[in-house]
């Protein structure tokens, strides 16, 4: 219109919309950013960015809506920004996606643990108790241990029989105690139950949820 009627071109209320894919290239001056915030109040781009210290993260969404790439991208960030002595990984993985594969490989990965593999994820959460335990004592919290629970609601499912109460229960005290000590999850849920959702004091990302309600 400005044009047309050949004056200045007035002030931009805004600045442009979000690409709809943004590349590891884009995110290129925030560092440790897996995306990037529209804040229009501000007229400006932050980086969407975690860190262990921030305590829990949760990512809610419907299965295939980004949660499992977000969670991924994110443990990514986290092994680039430490070194293996200063921080350590583990994977408890319920959706069988192939990307954990890939981290089995890094030094900072103690373990992947499929969803099937009960005896593994008993001996993981046993081992975790042990490791808040001790640091509660001792008030140390390093190396800093990040543990990504990609399907938190069928992870609780398959702890779910009496047989398996105690492991239970440390998987929601790793929640609970665990970010004090240095102990801090990435849990990934779809929301379609409430113990999928019971984590508390996190900082939550929603994705696409099946259920608007």
């Amino acid at each position: 219109a400005a044009a047309m009627v050949a004056i200045a071109t007035p002030h931009r209320p805004w600045i442009d919309a979000l690409p709809d894919v943004i590349r590891q290239r884009d995110l290129g001056e925030f560092d440790g950013a897996v995306g990037l915030l529209d804040d229009p109040a501000e007229q400006c781009r932050r980086p969407l960015s975690w860190e262990p210290g921030d305590g829990t993260l949760l990512l809610v969404g419907a299965l295939g809506s980004g949660t499992t790439t977000a969670a991924s991208a994110v443990a990514t960030m986290c092994i680039r920004r430490c070194a293996p002595d200063a921080l350590h990984l583990y994977v408890i993985d319920a959706r069988g996606d192939a990307a954990w594969t890939a981290f089995e490989a890094s030094a900072h990965c103690g373990a992947v643990v499929r969803v099937a593999e009960t005896e593994r994820i008993i001996r993981l959460l046993a081992r975790l108790a042990e490791t808040i335990d001790r640091r509660s004592t001792d008030g140390t919290n390093e190396p800093v241990i990040v543990v990504v629970i990609d399907g938190f609601g069928a992870v609780r499912d398959a702890l779910g029989d009496v047989a398996h109460g105690e492991t239970a229960r440390r998987l929601d005290r790793l929640l609970r105690d665990g970010p004090a000590v240095g102990v801090v999850a990435v849990v990934t849920t779809d929301g379609s139950s409430s113990a999928g959702l019971a984590v508390p004091r996190a900082v939550t990302w929603v994705f696409h949820v099946g259920d608007a309600g």
